[in-house]
């Protein structure tokens, strides 16, 4: 949607194009809309996107909380689904889970957190279980679900009790990779340190081409940036949800 206006800002700078100034406008907007297309921006999102992460702690056997965030469903044919961009997500919850299952006395489970989106009875933590179960049947009886959060803030919130209250003090949290500064920025309000394992490394490649990926990744960093002023806002004003 960001993305949208701005192209939106764009044609109507052209058109309104008359005056000097209004020709440099419509020239910066469009460069700017061009450089976001090409994937020039990818890699210093990237690099924002790591460095944000807090410090993972080590891994360690003993129990150990996986989180996985959802990334919303669809219904096709009157069925529920997760959407193709939000697999990397389920492969990563099975890689970390694999790795954690390897650590000598390790007890691992996943806790997959989304609640109803009112497109049908199913949950979103209910779809992703059903999915994540169809890639790793062995998983059964690790997967616990956490199904009244319906954003990012909630997540963290309703996560990070559920953690608390079955002796839980850190998990390691599934993610995408521009999604998971301010994840885990929420997840630490609420006291629950987290371990980054990001869905994906790589946003996507540069070329010389615009690409409406390149300008979704745009718009999903965007995102998350008004997300973080948000919460800054909320917090200076006393209005975020106290930590305990």
């Amino acid at each position: 949607m960001t993305v949208l206006i701005l192209l939106l800002v764009a044609f109507v700078s052209l058109i309104w194009a008359l005056k000097p100034w209004r020709r440099g406008v419509s020239l910066v907007l469009a460069a700017s809309i061009y450089v976001a297309s090409t994937g020039m921006l990818n890699g210093p999102m990237e690099s924002w996107a790591q460095n944000e992460q807090p410090s993972a702690a080590g891994e360690k056997s003993g129990s150990q909380l996986i989180v996985l965030l959802g990334l919303g469903f669809e219904v096709k044919d009157g069925h529920p689904v997760v959407p193709t961009y939000a697999l990397p997500r389920i492969l990563k919850a099975v890689e970390v889970y694999r790795k954690c299952q390897a650590l000598e006395g390790a007890d691992c489970a996943v806790l997959i957190s989304g609640g109803a989106t009112g497109e049908g009875a199913q949950t979103e933590a209910q779809v992703y279980k059903a999915r994540l179960l169809t890639s790793a049947p062995d998983m059964i009886g690790h997967i616990q679900l956490e199904e009244k959060s319906h954003n990012t803030w909630e997540n963290a919130q309703f996560s990070s009790a559920w953690a608390k209250e079955h002796g839980y003090s850190s998990a390691v949290l599934v993610t995408s990779l521009l999604h998971m500064p301010r994840s885990q920025a929420y997840f630490a309000h609420f006291s629950l340190p987290t371990q980054a394992e990001a869905s994906e490394q790589s946003l996507g490649m540069k070329s010389l081409l615009p690409s409406a990926w390149n300008l979704a990744m745009v718009d999903v960093f965007m995102h998350e940036q008004i997300g973080f002023w948000r919460y800054e806002l909320y917090e200076a004003m006393g209005w975020n949800a106290p930590s305990a």
